[in-house]
């Protein structure tokens, strides 16, 4: 399947369930949206192993997540990832829930 429409079909349930739920409605979640390379799964030694995501989209990822509290917005797409999804969500309300970035490093 699609990676990127997946991660942003995500990101858009994610929300809409928080917002559904009476115990959630008063948090508010920031979700970046990058697709690429990382590694994902149990990182360390046989002393200490943690389950971690490393890689450059994963620093991206952190950023989207800041600037959304900067521009006051739920979920921010980097333009890579914009670009691949953008004919699945244009025209449909989902896409003004899908803020976007540009960001040479995306």
């Amino acid at each position: 399947g699609n990676h990127a429409e997946q991660a942003c079909v995500a990101a858009l349930g994610i929300r809409g369930s928080m917002a559904k739920d009476p115990d959630f409605q008063d948090v508010r979640v920031r979700i970046g949206v990058a697709t690429g390379p990382a590694y994902v799964g149990n990182i360390g030694s046989k002393v200490k192993l943690s389950f971690s995501v490393v890689g450059p989209v994963n620093a991206l990822v952190e950023s989207l997540c800041q600037l959304n509290a900067h521009l006051n917005t739920d979920i921010l797409v980097c333009s890579q990832t914009w670009r691949d999804v953008k004919q699945t969500f244009i025209g449909q309300a989902a896409c003004c829930a899908l803020a976007f970035l540009t960001m040479q490093r995306c």
